[in-house]
């Protein structure tokens, strides 16, 4: 019988000490993919070609993490030649503060089509969206009150969002 009870009591305490571990682990080594801002933008975009009109009627949903990587996020209506396409594609990247003007350079690593999105990709890429995945652009952010960011070069012709939304 006091076998089992010092069996029982060290069980018991390995336990104990493994949730310890666990726990501390997880205190000191949060995950490291935390979305530290997230902002939207409702925009509308006229591009005029060889007099037809493409207009883009979308939200933007941006948010940056903590790894130096973000996501923009855009959803809506391309009117373009009198049809109405879905759009809903997400654009996964990278991001790196270039100088002390507020330039980032931006990688897109991946672009993520839904299956609900009707936009030629090439389309989109040659008259809303400067670069494909894979290239790297810059872009300028800038804030000129604490809720509001104006970010130029990734989109046309800019955009701006409210990080309070």
């Amino acid at each position: 019988m006091r076998k089992y009870k010092i069996l029982l009591s060290g069980m018991i305490s390995l336990a104990v000490i493994l949730a310890a571990a666990v726990g501390f682990m997880l205190y000191k080594n949060p995950r490291q993919d935390v979305l530290i801002q997230k902002c939207e933008a409702d925009v509308r975009y006229d591009v005029f070609e060889e007099g037809e009109q493409h207009t883009l009627d979308a939200l933007y949903v941006l948010a940056l993490g903590a790894r130096n990587q973000g996501f923009l996020h855009i959803t809506g209506v391309l009117n373009s030649k009198g049809k109405k396409e879905d759009i809903d594609r997400t654009y996964s990247f990278t991001f790196k503060k270039n100088g002390k003007v507020g330039l980032y350079g931006i990688q897109i690593f991946k672009e993520k089509v839904s299956s609900y999105d009707g936009v030629d990709s090439n389309f989109f890429h040659t008259y809303f969206l400067p670069d494909k995945p894979g290239e790297e652009l810059y872009i300028k952010a800038s804030s000129p009150d604490g809720g509001l960011y104006l970010f130029e070069g990734f989109s046309y012709p800019f955009f701006m969002c409210n990080a309070g939304a």
